[in-house]
């Protein structure tokens, strides 16, 4: 499903349509965030379209950040969520 954001992102950015490609881009990256969730805890994600509180919790338990270095880049995805609903 993350993929077909991205296709979907792709096609927004040839129409110029950069709101939706902002949009899009935050879903594929959120679905990978619940992904690694899932593996990781083996449990449903948490309901929220805020990608680094899923990540932050990923981060306590694999004793890594390597997620820090994108947080603005999420808070931005996530504001453009926001924005595009």
């Amino acid at each position: 499903m993350a993929e077909d954001d991205l296709d979907t992102a792709e096609v927004m950015l040839r129409s110029n349509k950069y709101i939706y490609v902002s949009f899009m881009c935050e879903q594929a990256i959120e679905k990978l965030a619940k992904g690694i969730y899932v593996y990781t805890f083996d449990k449903e994600a948490p309901f929220t379209h805020n990608i680094s509180i899923v990540l932050r919790d990923i981060e306590k338990v694999t004793n890594t950040d390597e997620y820090k270095e994108y947080e603005t880049l999420f808070a931005t995805l996530t504001s453009f969520y926001i924005i595009g609903r």
